[in-house]
């Protein structure tokens, strides 16, 4: 699993015949990728985008434009879609500005454009949550972008604290959302279901079979939850109690929390985790029982879940969602890199 800063959904390929592409004498290259949308190339690797609606879509082999001399992208108000494959393997892009009029950003439109380093958009974080396809599955191919939004109010009025960054990089990448009332919720508790949901939504909600749900009380979990479950129960992140329940609603403990992560990361590096189930120092580890020891240790020798200033882990404490919110942030930045 590699997570990406920007996420797009899969849709249908539709190509488009390339329309001649014009040079003038001192080597601006222009074009037309929409029925009313024309594009310019500059001699110095700046491409505009002008004009109104929606843009062509493309094969990844099929650009009107020469993608290795693009540098900077620049989309102008009045552009409401970018398509597909659009910028697939610019190479050399940098910098892409976006409008507020933007709409909809096409499959693998910026994929691969591994040298991308900042985002400039025009409107808020909440605007920019609005386009359409921009999910939490975060396989786009832009690894590492700084998006600056032109208006940098916060989605939520209840978010300042030590956890408000790690809330807003969640939420930006799909991994959690607020509630109807525009709210976060910051300091409410974290249930099993809901965590495992943050979960499935972290990976990019991939596609599951629509297999019963296997738990003697599937029948009292919500059908929007369905899917997560199923993908937890396939990928033996969720195995249940004893007596054949998942609980869904019950609060999530941290050492829960630690064994939900762990099989997680357990599924992506298997073997390689093993050394860094060292024991814990925890001055409450004697609580921290059966299946749950070597997730909490090594979730904490990974830096992930931490214990608590005086020294404990608390692995019977509930979870909130700032807390939750911060752990996976970790949880990413961890699988970003390399496992050392």
């Amino acid at each position: 699993m590699r997570k990406r800063t920007i996420s797009l959904v899969l849709a249908l390929l539709m190509v488009f015949t390339l329309l001649p592409v014009a040079a003038s004498a001192d080597g601006v290259a222009s074009g037309k990728c929409g029925d009313n949308l024309t594009w310019t190339l500059s001699s110095t690797g700046e491409l505009t985008i002008s004009g109104t609606g929606d843009m062509y879509k493309y094969s990844t082999t099929t650009p009107a434009w020469n993608k290795g001399a693009i540098k900077s992208i620049v989309v102008k108000s009045g552009v409401t879609s970018i398509g597909d494959n659009a910028f697939y393997g610019c190479s050399a892009l940098t910098s892409i500005t976006l409008p507020l009029s933007l709409k909809k950003i096409g499959t693998n439109a910026f994929g691969e454009c591994t040298a991308t380093e900042n985002i400039y958009y025009e409107g808020s974080i909440k605007q920019w949550k609005n386009i359409e396809t921009y999910a939490g599955d975060l396989n786009d191919g832009l690894v590492g972008v700084v998006i600056h939004f032109a208006d940098p109010s916060d989605p939520f009025p209840d978010i300042q604290g030590w956890f408000h960054d790690s809330i807003l990089r969640c939420y930006l990448e799909g991994v959690i959302n607020g509630y109807p009332d525009g709210t976060f919720g910051p300091d409410n508790n974290v249930t099993r279901v809901q965590f495992i949901m943050m979960l499935y939504n972290m990976c990019g909600k991939p596609h599951v079979d629509k297999s019963a749900l296997p738990f003697s009380d599937s029948g009292k979990i919500h059908s929007v939850y369905w899917d997560a479950i199923r993908w937890g129960v396939a990928n033996d992140i969720i195995k249940g109690y004893s007596d054949g329940t998942f609980r869904a609603d019950e609060n999530i403990s941290r050492a829960q929390m630690a064994t939900f992560a762990y099989r997680l990361l357990d599924s992506i590096y298997g073997d390689a985790l093993d050394k860094f189930d060292t024991e814990s120092s925890f001055t409450d580890a004697a609580q921290v029982l059966g299946d749950y020891k070597t997730p909490v240790n090594v979730m904490s020798s990974l830096g992930i879940i931490t214990g608590f200033p005086d020294g404990s882990f608390g692995p019977n404490n509930t979870a909130t969602r700032g807390q939750a919110a911060t752990i996976f942030v970790r949880i990413m930045d961890f699988v970003y890199g390399t496992l050392d």
